[in-house]
């Protein structure tokens, strides 16, 4: 299918170009490149004018959007395959290497991106995940909703996704699965309060997997909080999520369904768990750099402009204190502010 890139600019004078581009790793690069070389790359694109950014609408064709709005400096951003680099940390270098501008992740993928925008086209997502032969909808059985429990695995091998349920008693029952949300949405409010009772019964009997089992290799990249007395679905990811979403408002009549970015503190803080590694997170992003920069010299015989800046910029993340979650747009055109200067460090793994 490719990795499809949908650009929209706004001019300083309020008219808009459209471009299509890499949707692949789109936050590093623009990052890495900076205003001007991106810029450049974007007219090199093959815009063409259009009379307002509801004509842009790249609906589900697109796999990354970039929304540069030029009056306001800020540029909105998703792309693909970038689970090596934490959004806060793609903002933070976005923002050395477009001084003056304000970086936002979007953290539902394209259509936060359009919402910035001001185009809503959250009917084109409407596409269900479980449809009975008659077109009306149905939850996953219980055996197939399992497959979101602690005792099963895919092909990859354990998935190390966040799950934790708040039951009406107030008591939280956590563990490690797959927390996918189109997966989660499917097997509807009924079938997760089931698979979390069953999953307290068997970590009664010690027949799951403890939460740092030598099977989980990664720490989760996604986590997800159902709270069965409030009704309400928040979830946190370094990847995004798409518009699946929309399948909770079948699914989950009368749920409020909300994205908390990159936030993996504040699941941390209900569950009494660290999510994550800060060190280790960048790490990881400083050799997903490595790979950018060396993959840029081979088809274009140079470095990337801003490749020192990058890598200064990452000795001394890891050298400090862990970033505050990223800036981030969520399908409601709100633009989600990081939290005050707090101390983070509690919430991470060395």
């Amino acid at each position: 299918m490719g990795s499809r890139l949908a650009i929209l600019v706004r001019e300083a004078d309020g008219g808009y170009y459209f471009g299509k581009g890499w949707a692949q790793f789109v936050g590093a690069r623009i990052a890495i490149d900076g205003y001007e070389n991106t810029m450049h790359d974007v007219r090199a694109s093959g815009p063409h004018s259009i009379a307002s950014a509801k004509e842009w609408g790249p609906g589900t064709w697109a796999e990354g959007s970039l929304f540069i709005d030029t009056p306001r400096k800020t540029v909105f951003w998703v792309g693909e395959g970038e689970e090596g680099a934490m959004p806060r940390v793609i903002n933070a270098l976005i923002e050395q290497t477009w001084p003056g501008w304000t970086a936002v992740w979007s953290a539902e993928q394209t259509c936060s991106t359009q919402a910035a925008a001001g185009v809503d086209d959250t009917a084109v997502f409407m596409h269900p995940s479980v449809i009975r032969d008659d077109g009306s909808l149905a939850p996953l059985e219980e055996e197939e909703a399992a497959m979101a429990s602690p005792w099963m695995h895919d092909s990859y091998g354990y998935r190390s996704d966040a799950v934790s349920c708040r039951m009406e008693d107030g008591h939280t029952i956590a563990w490690r699965g797959d927390a996918d949300l189109d997966f989660i949405s499917a097997i509807g409010p009924d079938g997760m309060h089931t698979l979390a009772e069953q999953v307290a019964k068997h970590a009664t009997a010690g027949e799951i997997p403890d939460w740092d089992d030598a099977s989980y290799t990664d720490h989760p990249d996604l986590g997800v909080h159902l709270d069965f007395a409030n009704r309400s679905v928040r979830w946190w990811s370094i990847m995004g999520t798409d518009c699946l979403l929309t399948d909770f408002s079948c699914l989950w009549p009368g749920w409020h369904e909300e994205s908390c970015g990159d936030n993996a503190e504040w699941h941390a803080q209900i569950i009494g768990r660290n999510m994550r590694s800060w060190k280790s997170d960048i790490r990881k992003t400083k050799e997903f750099f490595t790979l950018l920069v060396n993959e840029h010299r081979q088809l274009h015989f140079n470095r990337p402009a801003f490749t020192d800046l990058v890598f200064t910029t990452l000795e001394k993340l890891e050298d400090g204190e862990p970033l505050p979650p990223a800036r981030f747009v969520n399908r409601h055109r709100e633009i989600i502010e990081p939290p005050g200067n707090v101390s983070l460090a509690k919430f991470y793994t060395p």
